[in-house]
């Protein structure tokens, strides 16, 4: 029996609550910044990966490189969407999450803003005016700020990509609490 696109988006956002990160990313290209947005997450069972690749489509990568210890070494998988493709996922998974509703909502807003800028003729190579890489910016920022709150009852810590300086990271400061 197939299961529901609701029942696969409820999936996707609980694995995205727990292992996955939701990412405005910041790189230089060039004498530049550029923005993009992810939604990614890593796991050690490559059949996760699979069914979300699968299920949702994006890219698949295999890291046989991970070292989590010196003394342990470890594949890990990663499934990640970028671009508008990440913004229609966050945009039907938000109502699912409970963690990371804030951030999925940010990152619809992004891309609805990169999209409407991209709508603006300007001529091949013609670079942003000063107040759309600003819009750009903030919401990296707040990305950034809503990635430090401290969420009680949630214990995720996730390394995001590459760079925690330039990608972000969802790894939250928690206290613990007895139950």
């Amino acid at each position: 029996m197939k299961q529901s696109k609701t029942a696969d988006y409820a999936y996707l956002a609980g694995v995205v609550d727990c292992d996955g990160c939701i990412q405005i990313k910041k790189f230089r290209q060039g004498n530049s910044f550029q923005y993009d947005c992810t939604i990614l997450t890593n796991q050690v069972d490559s059949g996760a990966i699979d069914y979300l690749h699968g299920r949702f489509g994006g890219k698949v990568y295999r890291n046989n490189r991970y070292n989590p210890s010196p003394t342990h070494k470890q594949i890990v998988y990663r499934w990640e969407v970028r671009g508008q493709e990440a913004a229609d996922i966050a945009k039907r998974i938000a109502p699912f999450l409970r963690i990371k509703k804030a951030q999925a909502q940010l990152l619809v807003r992004y891309r609805d803003i990169q999209n409407h800028q991209m709508r603006i003729p300007r001529g091949r190579g013609h670079p942003l005016e000063p107040h759309e890489v600003a819009l750009r910016e903030e919401c990296y920022l707040e990305m950034k700020k809503l990635k430090s709150i401290i969420v009680p009852s949630a214990a995720v810590t996730t390394k995001c990509g590459d760079s925690s300086e330039t990608m972000g990271s969802d790894s939250l400061a928690l206290e613990e609490e007895e139950l």
